[in-house]
């Protein structure tokens, strides 16, 4: 029975291990496609566009530096993501009410480089909004017709572990294996040692992957693209798991002596 619990106990603690860092890869690979390559790669579109005067450049600069603008880019690649894996039709509402609302925050700025004034209302118009939904669409739907059809579900099966909800399923995963943990140990507590060990053995793989990702890829990207990535979230992400795997053992060893 003991040999069984032991087993049980190393079988989890690597499962664990696995959930840990596909949460944690999910999202540095999410944030270094958003804010390393789509941005950095619109700035370079921005910067060879020769029928841009620097002005207007400056404008589009200043739009993409701007926090909202990454928040807009998350809703447009989890449109996309959705829309790949056909759980929607296309762009939703929310993603063209904030594309609006960004063009209405810089409206000043945007007036001034084209010297014509933006007529709100039109710009709010039901009209505009299809408008601005169907371009979205028709965009997303060219992408895809790109992709061979073999690759498709390839690219299907990629993008969904950049969602939330692979996200959702991953941590609910962990609670179920923490409770699992407990029942073996018969324990509130003894689990703090397995997941310590799994959170510092993900924290570690996280890191030597930080580093492989700024070398290795970070030099394809840099060949390909002309780009620069630095996915400092793998650093972090790394750090944090160490810590908390060393705080959990910690508290698991205060205990004991308790």
């Amino acid at each position: 029975m003991k040999f069984l619990k032991g087993l049980g106990t190393v079988v989890l603690a690597i499962v664990l291990v696995i959930l840990i860092t596909s949460l944690s890869l999910s999202t540095v690979f999410r944030n270094v496609l958003q804010k390393d390559v789509i941005i950095n790669v619109a700035k370079k579109e921005i910067e060879k566009a020769d029928d841009l005067e620097s002005s207007e450049k400056d404008v589009l600069y200043k739009i993409l530096n701007d926090k909202r603008a990454n928040k807009v880019i998350n809703y447009i690649v989890d449109d996309f993501i959705n829309y790949t894996s056909e759980r929607s039709a296309g762009v939703s509402k929310k993603t063209v009410d904030s594309i609006v609302e960004l063009v209405l925050e810089y409206k000043n700025d945007i007036e001034l480089v084209n010297g014509e004034k933006i007529d709100v209302d039109e710009l709010t118009s039901e009209s505009s909004l299809k408008d601005l939904e169907n371009l979205i669409n028709k965009s997303f739907n060219n992408i895809v017709e790109s992709i061979d059809s073999k690759n498709r579900e390839i690219v299907k099966n990629i993008t969904y572990l950049f969602t939330n909800s692979f996200k959702l399923l991953v941590m609910i995963s962990i609670v179920v294996i923490i409770l699992l943990l407990m029942l073996i140990s018969c324990s509130y507590y003894k689990w703090l040692l397995t997941f310590g060990i799994s959170s510092i053995i993900s924290g570690a793989f996280v890191l030597t992957l930080y580093f492989i990702l700024k070398l290795v890829l970070g030099y394809l990207i840099k060949e390909e693209l002309n780009i620069s990535i630095d996915p400092k979230i793998g650093l972090i992400a790394g750090i944090v798991e160490m810590v908390v795997g060393i705080i959990a053992i910690i508290i698991k060893n205060k205990i004991d002596k308790e």
